[in-house]
């Protein structure tokens, strides 16, 4: 409608990757009339400072859960965040690729280290963790048994701008909480960390 109306329009492609974020931004930018290095500078550079953080050695298997049944492999943005953040993503493992649908049969069989779920409201993500923590079935996964299971915003874990950066840096605090916690001066180590306690900007849905 808007483009038979003859509105100016701009078609981004699909994003599968922080490098597809940053040329869209470099694309809005040029179309705009606006300047984006300082910003594309800023988010290179966070980039950079979360990829120097990964530790040596085996990396913790991720299963990254959204609405409890859909997960996302290689080819996804979701994939390329948990990889730049040091995980190996299960669902890369299981043969899954972008979005997919999984079982619980699947996801449990993965046996992931840590669960990352999301919730378009804090109380949903909530309400799935407690779920996986109730059902039997999933008692013996080493996430849920060693408390590894973290609840992050879908507005921030599905987002396609620059936020994809604070969901990179989101992921690897859950997944290094003690090196996080470090960083700003104390508390738990063991704490599990969430948008709030790392201090994110939480973008609008």
């Amino acid at each position: 409608m808007l483009y038979g109306a003859g509105i100016p329009l701009l078609r981004l492609g699909t994003t599968r990757s922080l490098g597809d974020v940053f040329a869209s931004i470099r694309r809005l930018a040029a179309a705009t009339g606006g300047d984006a290095a300082a910003l594309l500078e800023e988010l290179e550079a966070r980039v950079d400072a979360v990829e120097r953080t990964v530790p040596p050695g085996p990396r913790p298997r991720v299963l990254y859960l959204a609405g409890a049944n859909y997960t996302a492999g290689p080819g996804s943005l979701i994939d390329d965040l948990l990889t730049r953040a040091g995980a190996i993503n299960c669902a890369s493992e299981a043969g899954l690729r972008e979005s997919s649908p999984i079982s619980t049969e699947l996801a449990i069989a993965l046996q992931p280290d840590v669960i990352i779920l999301t919730g378009w409201e804090t109380l949903h993500g909530e309400e799935t963790r407690g779920g996986l923590r109730r059902d039997a079935r999933w008692r013996g996964v080493p996430a849920v048994a060693e408390g590894r299971v973290h609840v992050l915003p879908s507005a921030l874990m599905l987002s396609v701008s620059h936020f994809a950066v604070d969901a990179l840096e989101a992921i690897a605090a859950v997944l290094r909480p003690s090196r996080s916690e470090s960083a700003r001066g104390g508390g738990s180590a063991g704490a599990p960390i969430g948008p709030m306690a790392t201090g994110l900007r939480e973008p609008a849905p």
